[in-house]
């Protein structure tokens, strides 16, 4: 299913492709158009804005597998019910955006199989419990990278997997936390900052 408008914001209720792809193309932002209440179901979701994918007070509510998003100069807010793989869908790369902030949160395992990059937002990466798991792990296997400030913060309940590098400019600063779990970096992996701090 491809969606497209040319002009404004897109507002979106309820979508479902069960096993397939949804693709949302706007020339303004996504708006969550059911509050509340999931408005993508399918195998994946590519959403190429303008002005953001959803807000920071409403974000997207997903039940996904795979998402690629380019959130322009409004970011990208997804909450997923599920676990998500960032990457791997189609010719767009990962997650990324130009203005605002990269905030996304699954619940259970989350893999960054592609580059995340905000230009000028934080990026922040949640792991939530999913029941019965002990899989709720971020594994970052591609860039995590913000250029002009803006501070990567990545919370998972479970274990945190460091196979690529995080880098921040500025005086923007890098959390990892594994809540009930531990933290793994793999030889040629690195973490920087110009700046700012890094906690682990």
């Amino acid at each position: 299913i491809t969606l497209t408008n040319n002009a404004g914001d897109m507002t979106v209720g309820t979508l479902t492709a069960d096993n397939d792809r949804i693709t949302l193309n706007s020339a303004g932002g996504v708006i969550d158009g059911n509050v509340g209440a999931a408005n993508v179901n399918a195998d994946a979701l590519v959403a190429n804005t303008a002005a953001g994918v959803a807000t920071a007070g409403d974000a997207l509510e997903t039940a996904i597998n795979s998402i690629e998003a380019n959130g322009g100069i409004g970011g990208v807010f997804v909450h997923n019910s599920q676990p998500l793989t960032v990457g791997g869908v189609s010719a767009m790369v990962g997650v990324s955006a130009a203005g605002g902030d990269i905030v996304i949160t699954a619940v259970g395992p989350f893999g960054v199989e592609e580059a995340v990059t905000s230009t000028t937002g934080n990026v922040d990466l949640t792991a939530r419990a999913m029941p019965a798991s002990t899989l709720d792990s971020i594994f970052i296997n591609a860039p995590i990278t913000t250029t002009n400030g803006g501070n990567v913060n990545l919370l998972a309940d479970d274990d945190v997997f460091q196979n690529d590098t995080i880098a921040v400019a500025g005086e923007a600063t890098v959390e990892v936390t594994a809540t009930n779990g531990g933290i793994t970096m793999v030889l040629g992996s690195a973490t920087t900052a110009a700046t700012g701090a890094i906690q682990y």
